[in-house]
């Protein structure tokens, strides 16, 4: 299982998924995905690009994907943890050494590696610019 924005899907993204499904052992990943408004909160304003919808939407067709959950606040995706109880939660290696919430409902936790210059915000900051 993983959660996180996932706006503007992108390699990285596609990356984390991959290296979630193989520890899965093919059996699909479990996806939390952050609210409009939960997005909002933690990125600024203009963000999400995608509206939550189009966003689970997108996930759920990505071939790694076993279920998709949408959440407000870290209760709700501390709850969703307990009631999943994860074998392994993954996390970007950037996690590593942060609090993760949903850790203590995990059995383990493993961090994927990190695609260097690929992240939503990075893809934004060359759109504008570029314009």
């Amino acid at each position: 299982m993983t959660n996180g924005c996932f706006d503007l899907f992108h390699a990285g993204h596609v990356a984390l998924l991959q290296y979630a499904y193989d520890l899965s052992e093919n059996s699909g990943v479990y996806v939390a995905v952050n609210s409009d408004r939960s997005v909002r909160e933690l990125k600024g304003p203009g963000r999400p690009v995608y509206p939550e919808r189009e966003r689970c939407e997108i996930l759920r067709a990505c071939s790694y994907v076993r279920e998709v959950f949408l959440f407000e606040t870290e209760e709700e995706l501390s709850d969703l943890y307990r009631r999943v109880q994860p074998h392994i939660l993954v996390k970007g290696i950037e996690w590593e050494h942060k609090p993760i919430t949903g850790r203590k409902w995990a059995l383990d936790v493993s961090y994927a590696p990190r695609w260097e210059g690929i992240s939503t915000s990075d893809i934004i900051g060359r759109i504008r610019a570029n314009p």
